[in-house]
């Protein structure tokens, strides 16, 4: 990738920096062009907010075009129309949920977007028999100008509405098993979670997002330019009143645990590329809260998934030497603009299908190795940890392909029973990484065996830095411009409070 960074202008603005730099400098901060707290020339911050886009556009625009044959969105210019809609309404909520990211949450220059996390949940919850795809009716039907069908509720609908049916639920799966992660944030909660959650749990949790979904990344796209209107802002409830089951919110916790789990490592790793000390308690509590906030405003618009914090873009700033939040900020509002301009999205509809197909096999790939790649910090000379990876990776692709193959074999006598336990067992990371966290927190092994003493390590430390300097580092770079305690709940505080509930 090109650097644009402009670097005689980078040096010259590097030259009048004032002393009061919110980092210790380091060789980190020697090698950055522009550092987290640094604004460069307008010009400057468009063409590298620009280049974030760019990285960031191939993931966004996949998972519209992914989920739509499960949403039962048909290959037509309707259907096309439907795509670019989904296409821009995640657009802009990535550019909302960046900008709020970057100044209200974790404060850190780092791109929000569409998750594959939620990906496998939303695709179980669309394989569930009531939302099985209707066979078209006969033309002219009920003398229709339109194709009608007969959905598997009954009723006589348009193609609108049978895909607008299934994305209501959804989006009411997302939008309430996203106040778990508001809820965690706002509680300061999560590093008490993470005392039991290691490298051991997050490996396989995170490589099957990519593995299972290598047989789901076929589509058909059919080139339109002209299928939308220009302009086109997105709302909550535009596809209706989204509709919430029990199976669909407990199946989607899974998309939301793994989704603030790899965004954690990813704060800390946007810190160290950034040159900003790593973030303090309170400033990831924020930063899963507003992700929580995030997630919830993509599910009652509706675009199909959540959003989380994008690695690729962490990637593109050890490239680029660029770490000023101010890009970012300019990134978020060029995706809330261009996903206001329908047109735009009718562009990627176009994208034939080979290119697409070789997106999701590059990002797919890149999931997968990603959540292999925790398993650096653990022994594997340890039979245990062998034990555990095998069996979690072996079973969470072997339940949910049984599970496909044997569909109606849950019968509880209960259907909303039944649905749950259909949805939880096709869901490939959260049988894995059930699995690896149930084995890990009850096979005995030492915390270095297990690798918490590497990872929390690698997570927690801050080199070169004396504490008072790292204090004011810290709340130069995390702090909000505004006074508050938000977030800042200690594992004191819970103790408390689980003492009090006894």
């Amino acid at each position: 990738m090109e650097n644009f960074a402009f670097e005689n202008d980078a040096k010259s603005e590097q030259s009048s920096r004032t002393s009061n730099s919110p980092t210790k400098e380091s060789e980190t901060d020697h090698n950055l062009l522009y550092s987290i707290e640094d604004t460069p020339a307008w010009y400057t911050c468009f063409v590298l907010g620009l280049q974030h886009y760019l990285v960031a556009i191939g993931s966004v625009i996949g998972l519209p075009l992914l989920i739509a044959p499960s949403l039962c969105i048909e290959n037509d210019e309707e259907g096309n129309v439907a795509r670019a809609l989904l296409i821009s309404s995640l657009l802009f909520v990535s550019g909302l949920c960046t900008l709020l990211q970057t100044t209200l949450g974790i404060r850190l220059p780092i791109m929000q977007g569409g998750t594959f996390s939620f990906l496998p949940p939303t695709l179980a919850i669309l394989a569930l028999p009531h939302n099985q795809c209707p066979a078209p009716l006969p033309e002219g039907f009920m003398n229709s100008s339109k194709t009608l069908y007969n959905d598997t509720d009954g009723s006589i609908v348009d193609g609108t509405e049978v895909w607008q049916r299934r994305m209501r639920e959804v989006q009411g799966a997302i939008a309430v098993a996203s106040s778990l992660q508001v809820i965690l944030g706002f509680s300061g909660a999560i590093g008490f979670l993470l005392r039991y959650i290691g490298p051991l749990t997050i490996a396989p949790a995170v490589a099957l997002i990519g593995l299972d979904l290598f047989s789901t990344a076929s589509y058909n796209a059919e080139p339109q330019w002209g299928i939308a209107m220009l302009f086109y802002f997105p709302y909550p409830g535009q596809w209706g009143l989204p509709t919430v089951t029990v199976a669909g919110v407990v199946g989607m916790l899974a998309g939301v645990v793994a989704g603030f789990i790899e965004s954690i490592g990813d704060y800390y790793a946007c810190a160290r590329l950034s040159g900003a000390p790593n973030p303090p308690q309170h400033a990831i509590n924020r930063g899963i809260f507003v992700e929580g906030i995030g997630c919830i405003l993509a599910g009652v618009i509706g675009t199909g998934t959540a959003t989380t914090s994008f690695s690729e873009n962490i990637g593109a700033i050890g490239i680029t030497r660029v770490g000023s939040r101010r890009v970012l900020q300019v990134a978020g509002v060029l995706f809330l603009i261009l996903g206001m301009l329908s047109k735009f999205g009718s562009i990627f509809v176009t994208i034939p299908d080979p290119v697409i197909g070789g997106l999701f096999c590059v990002a797919f790939g890149m999931i997968t190795a990603v959540g292999l790649s925790n398993l650096q910090y653990i022994d594997f000379n340890s039979p245990r940890n062998l034990f555990i990876v095998g069996a979690s990776l072996f079973m969470g692709l072997a339940v949910p392909e049984w599970m496909k193959a044997n569909p109606g074999v849950i019968q509880t006598s209960v259907i909303e029973l039944d649905q749950i336990i259909t949805v939880l067992l096709q869901t490939s990371m959260l049988v894995g990484g059930f699995l690896a966290f149930f084995f890990d927190n009850t096979i005995p092994g030492t915390e270095n065996e297990r690798g918490l003493l590497a990872w929390r390590t690698n997570r927690y430390s801050t080199e070169g830095m004396q504490e008072e300097e790292l204090k004011k580092a810290e709340k130069e770079c995390y702090n909000l411009p505004f006074p508050t305690n938000c977030c800042r709940c200690t594992q004191q505080s819970l103790y408390k409070i689980y003492r009090l509930m006894q």
